[in-house]
């Protein structure tokens, strides 16, 4: 979603917010992409992807995009003290977009972890291994490659 910076009446100086489900919202996240990525928004602007749905709320995959749309806002504006409507918006769906672990993942994780150990040569990343986040993603996947380079100047 975009919207004109003077419709939020808070800084967006983070990366976004995650929302417990303790907390009642159906927007599982947002992400405040004109924050993070400069030149995502024109000036003046601020640029918003939240998430909504995850592996306890599969049916949202049936609602419509004016209603998904409508959780977006209202969660977000109730979040982040939004006045108005977007003045743009886009809805992509996917599936299967962010990892809800389940019981006994770190057990699993620690586990491919240990195999890895067996396979020299064999890497794996991604947001399943180290969390969800951009930012655990990013740190791993330079982790993951630095393991790689060591590797190559050994042999």
């Amino acid at each position: 979603m975009a919207f004109q910076s003077s419709q939020i009446d808070r800084p967006l100086d983070g990366f976004g917010f995650l929302a417990p489900r303790k907390e009642g919202l159906r927007t599982l996240g947002t992400v405040w992409n004109s924050a993070l990525f400069p030149g995502r928004a024109p000036e003046g602007m601020s640029v918003l992807t939240s998430f909504i749905g995850g592996a306890t709320n599969l049916a949202v995959t049936e609602q419509s995009d004016d209603e998904l749309l409508d959780i977006a806002v209202r969660e977000n504006s109730s979040v982040l003290k939004i006045s108005g409507a977007p003045v743009a918006h886009a809805i992509f769906r996917y599936a299967r977009a962010l990892p809800q672990y389940v019981m006994g993942h770190s057990q699993r994780v620690s586990t491919v972890a240990d195999e890895l150990g067996h396979a020299p040569g064999l890497f794996l990343t991604g947001n399943y291994l180290a969390g969800p986040s951009i930012g655990d993603c990013v740190e791993h996947a330079f982790g993951t490659a630095e393991a790689v380079n060591e590797l190559l100047r050994s042999r």
